[in-house]
């Protein structure tokens, strides 16, 4: 290697290393380096941990997780590649400690790097008793990312998808809002629009939609269930090719014959029939 090389090959080592620090520094890599050595095994199910004072919500998850992950496995046409842990946070500020939310952000469950975190939130979300719905869904998105891994998870599907698919698991979405509410916002054109790619550094969110969160997850279940219900074996093949990583763009149009922005057409044409 010449000079030039060994000065550019310098330079480059310098620069990455530079980045990893930085990286490092931010309160996001800060959070998930956050030790869990606290949590406890379980004793009945040791894919189960918990903090101190989380003991009877981790017995619920301990009863319903070979449930909900044979659930998920069924919707997604796939194992699990890997063992996982599911933590349960003894309080929403825990939880949210490990993914740098702020202190009182309602995160029921979300998935930072190969495992799940549950708030206690997820069992009386509203007045309701959301853990087993939360953990399928976030299951499913543990799912993905066990095949596709972070980055292609979050630039070959697209959120509605990704969300979509994740409610369908859990079969619940959108609490508070009813099938036929949604039905006739997207009827009336209050509906989201269906994208294909997603950003590396930008998750979208319900509000980059044009929608609520609660009328964002209820639609994206409706149109994902749809998409499932009226294509079948090829929806299936659809998810395959996503889990092989290709992207979603180009296996809904191989596989489904119609691009995602026609989706909606297909599926108003169907409720006005049942209608």
């Amino acid at each position: 290697m010449n000079a030039l090389g060994k000065q550019t090959r310098i330079w480059v080592i310098i620069g990455l290393t530079v980045a990893i620090v930085a990286l490092l520094s931010t309160d996001y890599a800060q959070a998930l380096l956050k030790s869990k050595r606290h949590f406890v095994q379980h004793s009945i199910d040791a894919r189960v941990r918990y903090e101190p004072g989380a003991e009877q919500y981790a017995d619920a998850l301990a009863d319903d997780l070979s449930d909900a992950v044979s659930r998920v496995e069924e919707i997604h046409g796939v194992p699990f590649k890997k063992v996982f842990t599911v933590y349960m946070c003894a309080t929403q500020a825990s939880l949210n400690e490990y993914v740098a939310n702020p202190l009182h952000f309602p995160v029921r469950g979300t998935v930072p790097f190969g495992n799940v975190l549950i708030a206690p939130s997820a069992f009386h979300w509203h007045g309701e008793d959301t853990h087993k719905g939360t953990l399928r869904h976030e299951l499913s998105h543990l799912l993905l990312k066990q095949y596709l891994g972070e980055i292609k998870n979050r630039t070959i599907i697209p959120v509605w998808f990704s969300e979509g698919l994740a409610d369908v698991a859990c079969e619940c979405a959108g609490e508070g809002i009813s099938d036929e509410t949604a039905n006739r916002a997207i009827m009336a054109g209050r509906r989201f629009i269906p994208d294909t790619k997603n950003s590396l550094f930008k998750i979208k969110r319900a509000s980059d939609y044009g929608v609520d969160y609660p009328m964002f997850h209820r639609q994206s279940h409706l149109l994902v269930a749809f998409m499932r219900d009226t294509y079948g074996l090829a929806f299936q093949a659809l998810l395959a090719d996503i889990h092989s990583g290709t992207s979603f763009d180009r296996a809904c149009g191989e596989h489904l014959n119609v691009s995602p922005d026609t989706l909606w057409e297909a599926y108003i044409a169907n409720i006005s029939q049942v209608n």
